[in-house]
């Protein structure tokens, strides 16, 4: 039985970030519902926070597409999501 959020690529530094904002709190849940427009927004709960409380797990697959999302429209702020990245790395 699969938890959590599979890793990817040395993913763990977005991997935990992403688990602590959504896992266990609906705190910014607000913030995702508000800003139905951003495509950004519907992405990160299509790929990252819908599975995660749903089923408990987001595949490796979810966060190389976000991953992926977050370096074509912020290449300025993003390494490549394929580099072995430390933390200060990730936008």
């Amino acid at each position: 039985l699969n938890r959590g959020i599979q890793g990817s690529n040395n993913s763990c530094y977005m991997d935990s970030i992403l688990f602590a904002l959504f896992a266990g709190t609906d705190r910014l849940d607000r913030h995702l519902t508000k800003q139905t427009d951003n495509f950004a927004t519907s992405l990160l709960a299509k790929l990252v926070v819908s599975p995660l409380r749903q089923r408990h797990f987001v595949s490796r697959d979810n966060v190389l597409q976000w991953r992926e999302y977050m370096q074509r429209y912020l290449p300025d702020r993003c390494t490549e999501v394929r580099d072995e990245n430390d933390a200060y790395e990730y936008c």
